[in-house]
């Protein structure tokens, strides 16, 4: 079934309709498993001090403390 909803009335002179679509199943797994990918390469970077900024930039050592880094969950 379809989801069809009217957008943006009260701020532009015409008026768009928006659908509300699924997203299979498969898709979203495949999704979650490269986030999950990511999340677990950020980790062991963190582990051996290989930590990104928020520039993106890396630099040895970055961000741990001389007791070094330990990441409980």
């Amino acid at each position: 079934s379809r989801v069809e909803r009217v957008v943006d009335e009260r701020t532009v002179n015409k008026p768009q309709k928006a659908f509300l679509m699924r997203k299979p199943r498969e898709f979203h797994e495949e999704d979650k498993a490269r986030e999950q990918d990511r999340i677990a390469q950020n980790e062991e970077g963190l582990r051996r001090g290989m930590a990104r900024n928020e520039q993106g930039q890396q630099e040895p050592g970055m961000y741990v403390p001389t007791s070094g880094m330990r990441i409980d969950r």
